[in-house]
């Protein structure tokens, strides 16, 4: 795509995530966008960049879409979701119930209270899947421990 575009991409991981340097601060929508800038500005100044967001890196491209539009030559949303009062505004319910819930495999309440953050409980997936249908196979998801530890970083 961004061969297509002829529009630069930069991948990384976000503070705390991956193979990212360690962070002990706040994190926001904010600050994970002003650090997109930041290294966007140290390596293609003034150049307008394609921004690809998975999951919770949807939020920071529509963060960076809403805030620094100049910036973008196009924004890509890949296993994310729409706007929620609840996530955009960082919800402290939801960060304590995703800590709770992303290293235990047996709090089907817990996950479901969690993904109806992204997650509207009257809808359906395109399996057919209602919310417990969905949080059931998360909970069953074999995610790789430095993965979990990893998204637990960010929760803290």
């Amino acid at each position: 795509l961004a061969r297509h575009l002829g529009a630069p991409l930069l991948l990384f991981d976000h503070r705390g995530i991956g193979a990212s340097h360690e962070h002990h601060g706040t994190i926001s929508m904010d600050r994970l966008a002003s650090d997109v800038l930041a290294l966007s500005e140290a390596l293609l100044p003034a150049v307008p960049f394609l921004a690809l967001g998975h999951s919770a890196g949807g939020f920071v491209v529509q963060h960076l879409a809403i805030h620094a539009p100049e910036r973008l030559a196009a924004a890509v949303f890949v296993g994310g979701q729409g706007a929620r009062a609840s996530a955009a505004a960082g919800s402290g319910e939801f960060f304590r119930l995703a800590r709770w819930s992303l290293h235990r495999n047996d709090d089907l309440a817990a996950r479901m209270a969690m993904m109806s953050y992204f997650w509207d409980p009257e809808l359906c997936d395109a399996e057919g899947r209602d919310l417990r249908a969905m949080s059931l196979g998360s909970l069953q998801d074999k995610r790789p421990r430095a993965t979990v530890e990893a998204q637990l970083k960010v929760l803290r």
